[in-house]
C-alpha cells in the first residue's frame, strides 16, 4: 500500500487538499454531508488519512507537499479538539445531552419539491426535560443531482413535532418551503455563509468565562459579611438576574440555630454594621408540622465612606434525620442553613410584609 501510495503521490497531494478545501467550504457554509453521522466522521477521517499518507511524499517533496496538508490537518484537528473540549467540566453535561439528542434522531418527513430537483428532508431530535419543548427539529435540502450533500436551511424548537410527524413543511415553489408550526417562509436560495456549529463551543467557553467574572463582580459585596465561626459545608456565592440580588449561602452541620441567630445579632451590632430590623417566622414546609422550626430574620446595613448597602440574613434550622412519617429521628441533631442577599431580600419566609 505504501508502495502505492508513493509511486501517486501527486494523486496524494490532490486528495488531501481538496478533502481539506471541502471541510473548510462546508464549515464556513450550511454545505454538509448528507447525514449526521458523516458529518461527525469527517474531520477525523481527513486526519486520519492525512497521517497515513504524509510519509508516502518524496523527501524533496516534503517542504512543499507539506502545505497541501494544512487545510485538512487544521480542520481536522480543530474539530477533535473542539470535541474534547467539550468533555471538560462545566461542559460535560452540554456535551451528554448533545450526544442523547443525536442518537435518537429521526427522519420524519421527506418531501420533493415541485419539480422534482430538491428534496426537503425533515430530522426530529428528541430533548428532555432540561430545556423547552417536545424536542429540536432540522430540516435539510438534498439536491438530486448531488445526493451526497445537503444544506442546513433551518433548526429550531418544536413544541408539536415529535417521532410520528409527517407534515412539518411543505413547498410553496420551488425555492420556497413552509413551516406550519412558526408560519415561517424559508427561501432555498443559493449556498449561504453560516456561522459554524462548532463556533459555538468557543463562544460556551467565551460565554462562561464572561459569565464567572460578572459574577465574581457582582457577588463582590458579599465576600467580607460576617461568617459564623464554626465548621462550614457547600458554600457558594451565585446571581440572581430576575431578582437583581446577590446570594451567599452555607450550612452548619449540628449546630444550633438560637446560638447562630444570637452570634449574628452581636456582630452586625458592631460597626461598620447597623441592624435595622429583626424577625421571627415559622417554617411552613411540610416536613416540619407538629415541630416548631423557625426562621430567623435580621436585616442590617454596612456603612463604608458615605455609603451603606442593605443586606439580608436568613437563618433556618433543617432537620436531616427525619423518619419518612415526618417523625424525629434525633432532636438534637439539627443543619442550620444561613443566606445573605443583597440589595434585595432573597426569602419566602422574611420581609414578606
Amino acid at each position: 500500500m505504501k508502495a502505492l501510495l508513493q509511486s501517486h503521490w501527486n494523486l496524494v497531494l490532490a486528495v488531501n487538499l481538496l478533502l481539506g478545501i471541502a471541510f473548510w467550504f462546508g464549515f464556513l457554509s450550511d454545505l454538509s454531508l448528507r447525514g449526521t453521522l458523516s458529518d461527525i466522521l469527517f474531520p477525523p477521517f481527513i486526519v486520519t488519512f492525512a497521517i497515513i499518507t504524509l510519509g508516502t511524499l518524496p523527501t524533496e517533496k516534503r517542504k512543499f507537499g507539506r502545505l497541501a496538508y494544512i487545510p485538512s490537518c487544521s480542520g481536522g484537528c480543530l474539530s477533535l479538539l473542539m470535541g474534547l473540549i467539550m468533555l471538560i467540566p462545566p461542559f460535560t453535561l452540554a456535551f451528554l445531552f448533545g450526544v442523547s439528542e443525536i442518537t435518537g434522531e429521526v427522519r420524519i418527513q421527506q418531501i420533493a419539491s415541485p419539480n422534482n430537483i430538491d428534496f426537503a428532508e425533515v430530522y426530529f431530535r428528541p430533548v428532555g426535560a432540561y430545556t423547552g419543548g417536545s424536542g429540536r427539529i432540522y430540516v435539510r435540502v438534498v439536491n438530486r443531482y448531488m445526493p451526497f450533500i445537503e444544506r442546513d436551511i433551518y433548526a429550531g424548537k418544536t413544541h408539536t413535532a415529535d417521532e410520528k410527524t409527517t407534515n412539518y413543511v411543505r413547498w410553496l415553489d420551488n425555492n420556497t418551503l413552509y413551516v406550519s408550526e412558526t408560519d415561517k417562509k424559508i427561501s432555498i436560495g443559493s449556498v449561504q455563509p453560516e456561522l459554524p456549529s462548532l463556533a459555538v463551543v468557543p463562544l460556551m467557553i467565551v460565554g462562561f468565562i464572561q459569565g464567572q467574572i460578572r459574577e465574581s463582580q457582582l457577588t463582590a459585596p458579599l465576600r467580607d459579611v460576617p461568617i459564623y465561626p464554626a465548621r462550614t459545608e457547600n458554600e457558594s456565592t451565585s446571581y440572581w438576574d430576575i431578582e437583581k440580588t446577590s446570594e451567599r449561602i452555607y450550612f452548619l452541620p449540628q449546630a444550633q440555630i438560637k446560638e447562630v441567630y444570637d452570634w449574628y445579632l452581636s456582630n452586625l451590632s458592631k460597626l461598620p454594621w447597623e441592624m435595622t430590623d429583626t424577625q421571627i417566622a415559622l417554617n411552613s414546609d411540610p416536613a416540619y408540622q407538629g415541630y416548631n422550626a423557625y426562621v430567623y430574620c435580621i436585616t442590617a446595613l454596612k456603612h463604608d465612606s458615605n455609603q451603606s448597602t442593605v443586606y439580608y440574613f436568613e437563618i433556618a434550622e433543617l432537620h436531616r434525620l427525619l423518619e419518612p412519617d415526618y417523625r424525629l429521628i434525633d432532636p438534637d441533631l439539627w443543619d442550620v442553613r444561613v443566606i445573605v442577599a443583597t440589595p434585595n431580600p432573597d426569602s419566602i419566609y422574611c420581609w414578606l410584609k
